[in-house]
């Protein structure tokens, strides 16, 4: 369980950090 909800987390991290990137570019 431990192991699922990291990758949880790391998957959500890494959305968060595309869109950032992609509301960057549109700046």
């Amino acid at each position: 369980l431990d192991a699922s909800v990291e990758g949880g987390e790391m998957e959500a991290l890494l959305r968060e950090a595309e869109v950032g990137v992609e509301e960057e570019e549109q700046d």
